[in-house]
């Protein structure tokens, strides 16, 4: 299980990108269903600017930069759609960082497509870590999701961790 502040999720949260679709989808009123999913994500490919914040982990630090898609995974597939951690597995006890600069609007869908066949990781733009800690500073609290539900952090820093062994699933 990841914990990102102090909410867990099981699959990925996400800052960025993933936010403003949800946000925007708030604001839909004559779609519904996969058609305003499909427009609403669109919309905010072309037109979302990013979010700022720099991070750090263990192995790495990132900078305060612009960032269009921060992502920790604790499962491969993310949005229904996207391989954004295709090596990533539920119970290895780490989570995958996917970490998409802002980039200008027309190469955002490239990245994206390579996305969901999971050939992303190789692209100038990504960067790509596995670990069990990070911490996300910005000047402001972020808005931030948690397997697909939306979230205000409380603060200027996030903290984002995995907690192995801590879901026993029985089948």
């Amino acid at each position: 299980v990841g914990v990102i502040g102090d909410v867990p999720f099981v699959n990925a949260a996400g800052l960025g990108f993933d936010v403003e679709v949800l946000e925007r989808m708030q604001q839909v009123r004559f779609l519904t269903g996969t058609a305003a999913y499909v427009v609403t994500a669109l919309r905010a490919l072309l037109g979302y600017k990013g979010y700022d914040a720099g991070w750090r982990s263990a192995a790495h630090t990132c900078g305060p930069k612009r960032h269009l898609l921060t992502v920790f995974a604790n499962g491969a597939t993310f949005g229904g759609t996207f391989r954004i951690a295709p090596h990533a597995q539920l119970d290895d006890g780490v989570l995958e960082l996917v970490d998409i600069a802002a980039l200008s609007p027309l190469a955002r869908p490239g990245v994206f497509l390579r996305a969901i066949r999971g050939t992303h990781l190789t692209h100038p733009s990504v960067t790509h870590e596995r670990g069990n800690a990070w911490t996300i500073t910005s000047e402001q609290p972020l808005h931030f999701e948690a397997d697909g539900e939306r979230y205000v952090a409380s603060g200027d820093t996030l903290d984002i961790r995995v907690m192995p062994r801590t879901l026993r699933v029985v089948t």
